[in-house]
């Protein structure tokens, strides 16, 4: 089926009535457009949270946050002339709502999922009457089962061979919800928030599709975050390492663990503007030419990182001591981003948000009872900004580039690690310079 193309349209490409009608248009010009996801329409999602979390709290029937959804269903549905659908999707959420599931994660996937449940329904209605033959299908009807992980569910293997045979022989366009899947016990669990994107992933690599769309309201990727960047350039083509490595430093245009089964496949991902179809996008592919005038791609920044530093003389030839400060770490349940090391120090960096003032002061005084090192500290409020390229590892002197153009704006760089791939550079600096510095890194490439 490689002569398909999968589109997955996100929550501001089917806000309203008028987004959906020009969804419509986006099919109906290219044929090969056979399978469509769709999320909920924008700012549902957050509702159907707050409903679910306050009904199975209290027990009431959140009627505010009900009622902000009728609204857009209601706006829907008279604009496209198929409210009789919509009422339906509106009664289907009340029972969700008052289904009686005890289990809380389970309930509030059953909820949260109604959004692109009756969004796929909704719009498969509209394409109809529109004279664009489509069938609605779900989860359960093409045999996309996941785990029991509620909230952050993932595929089963035998998913992919399910859905190839379903949609083996395509006639119309199917209408699929994104987000959610099938447990083998037929309950209803989300993947992590923005999964929709996920779906058309999955479906894409289970069909063997030619290119995975995914509709946004932005032209495509840019070489840094337009929030601290004014009008940065679009990434025309970029592999899909390095947008993991951009999506893992923040770059929140594509979910990361969404490119994984196209990129099993290889299968291209265009990043593409529901409002302006006509513009190219950013292609995600598996390798590209690198230009030698530019080996950067793109430059993406994180905060809110903390830095334990240890230092011990002789730590070098005390066998097991970095497993044995990281164990300390895992037994409290954190993950840590990255710990580089030297000849009598290691430190160990990770996302402060995990970390309590309570939890900080018990994780030094398990360094200092287990390990006995001379110093332990602790140093928060830090950014760790990337320089991703692939061609990064046949260039030389990227890394002097980028601490050379810091220190002439007198920002001090307190970290700098290299991937073990070689198309990442990472520097920890303080954080209230963040913005300054992407500013500063993106003019020294771009």
């Amino acid at each position: 089926m490689n002569d398909v193309i999968v589109c997955k349209f996100g929550g501001s490409s089917v806000a309203n009535s008028s987004q959906i009608k020009k969804i419509a248009e986006i099919i109906r010009a290219d044929k090969s457009r056979k399978v469509v996801v769709v999320s909920a329409p924008k700012g549902v999602t957050d509702e159907l949270i707050n409903a679910a979390k306050k009904y199975f709290e209290t027990k009431i029937f959140p009627s505010k946050e009900f009622q902000k959804i009728k609204e857009i269903y209601d706006e829907i549905g008279a604009n496209l002339s198929i409210k009789k659908t919509t009422d339906e999707a509106l009664n289907e959420l009340k029972s969700r709502i008052t289904s009686g599931v005890s289990q809380k994660k389970q309930y509030e996937d059953l909820v949260k999922s109604w959004g692109e449940y009756s969004n796929a329904k909704v719009i498969s209605e509209y394409f109809n009457k529109a004279k664009i033959p489509s069938v609605f299908m779900t989860p359960d009807d093409v045999g996309l089962y996941v785990t029991e992980d509620f909230g952050n569910a993932k595929v089963l293997k035998e998913s992919y061979q399910n859905i190839s045979d379903s949609l083996s022989k395509l006639k119309k366009v199917v209408l699929f919800p994104g987000f959610y899947g099938k447990t083998k016990n037929n309950k209803t669990a989300t993947f992590s928030r923005g999964g929709s994107d996920l779906t058309g992933s999955i479906l894409a690599s289970a069909i063997h599709a030619k290119v995975y769309e995914n509709w946004t309201d932005q032209d495509g990727i840019r070489k840094a975050d337009p929030r601290i960047v004014k009008n940065p350039e679009k990434i025309e083509e970029i592999t899909y390492k390095e947008i993991r490595e951009l999506a893992y430093m923040g770059f929140k245009v594509f979910h990361a663990e969404a490119m994984i089964p196209a990129m099993h496949k290889q299968i291209p991902i265009n990043i593409k503007n529901t409002n302006n179809p006509s513009e190219k996008g950013t292609f995600i592919v598996n390798s590209r030419q690198v230009k030698t005038s530019e080996p950067i791609i793109g430059v993406a920044s994180r905060n809110h990182f903390c830095v334990f530093n240890v230092e011990k003389i002789l730590l070098d030839q005390e066998v097991g001591f970095g497993r044995r400060l990281l164990e300390i770490f895992e037994e409290s349940g954190l993950s840590y981003e990255h710990s580089p090391s030297g000849i009598d120090s290691i430190s160990v960096i990770l996302d402060e948000t995990q970390l309590t003032p309570e939890l900080t002061k018990e994780i030094i005084s398990k360094i200092k009872s287990n390990l006995n090192p001379d110093l332990v500290s602790v140093e928060q409020h830090k950014c760790l900004i990337s320089v991703v390229g692939i061609g990064l590892k046949r260039t030389p002197g990227i890394s002097a580039r980028v601490t050379g153009a810091l220190a002439k704006a007198k920002i001090n760089i307190e970290i700098i690690n290299q991937g073990a791939s070689e198309i990442s550079t990472i520097v920890g600096i303080d954080q209230k310079d963040s913005a300054k510095a992407v500013n500063i890194i993106y003019k020294e490439f771009f």
